[in-house]
């Protein structure tokens, strides 16, 4: 057979996409119509020489092409390792299902998740995050930058330790042992304790209700009710002595 020539069926490119409506067993036919661009195969045998149904075998309309722009539909399922070299990937996240431990960082997801949140406000027209009044964090909190709170901070754990180099407090009031129902007893013992070779302190004590200093005091003067009564200069005055005897002595 020199020079033979075999012919497939074929639809025209101007015609409508689409398989065949019927083909001979073991039958081919191609659809040029640029959205189909398929080969089709009359597969199976209903006993007379017709396929029982047309399967698309080839053609880019169906299978994914080496170089063309594509659109491929449909579920698939990789279970191997998918590498994507100097590729732009564009991902739908609409369409991303999110596992039950690893979640996609989406702004629907996040909105998500923000909104689930019993200690967390999310305004979605604004996408302001705020913090409800209580926010329960038992596993601690840590924080590599600055923190502002904008209300009443409460700390209710038994030691609070601040180790920044300068302490700023607006009010001019500090208070001290705040117990539910304070007494003299409960300040016995209170006051300020300086750390040094030795501790240097200024107590409370409810014994003789006084302050009680364990290091000297240097001060320009002592004043008693608001009224000078000893200067820098050891200058006695504004003091009215009763009952002292000033003994001479024997020589």
């Amino acid at each position: 057979m020199s020079g033979a020539i075999i012919k497939i069926k074929r639809r025209a490119a101007i015609n409508a996409a689409g398989a065949p409506a019927s083909l001979n067993s073991g039958e081919l036919a191609f659809n040029e119509n640029a959205t189909d661009k398929n080969l089709y195969y009359g597969y199976g045998d209903d006993g007379s020489g017709n396929a029982t149904s047309v399967v698309a075998i080839a053609g880019e309309g169906s299978f994914a092409t080496l170089s063309t722009n594509q659109t491929i539909t449909g579920n698939k399922v990789f279970s191997g390792t998918v590498t994507l070299t100097g590729a732009t990937v564009s991902l739908n996240s609409d369409q991303l299902t999110e596992g039950a431990t690893n979640k996609f960082l989406t702004a629907s997801g996040v909105r998500t998740q923000l909104s689930s949140g019993s200690n967390i406000n999310y305004d979605s027209s604004t996408g302001a995050i705020a913090l409800a009044e209580t926010v329960d964090i038992a596993s601690g909190l840590t924080t590599g930058g600055n923190v502002t709170v904008g209300g009443n901070l409460v700390v209710s754990g038994t030691t609070t330790t601040i180790n920044s180099t300068t302490v700023s407090v607006a009010d001019k009031n500090i208070e001290l042992g705040l117990v539910d129902s304070p007494s003299d007893i409960t300040a016995d013992g209170g006051g300020i304790t300086l750390k040094g070779a030795t501790d240097k302190t200024i107590i409370w004590a409810s014994g003789t209700t006084c302050w009680t200093f364990n290091q000297p005091i240097d001060a320009p003067s002592i004043r008693v009710g608001g009224v000078e009564i000893v200067d820098s200069s050891r200058v006695l005055s504004n003091v009215t002595l009763s009952g002292v005897v000033i003994d001479g002595g024997e020589f």
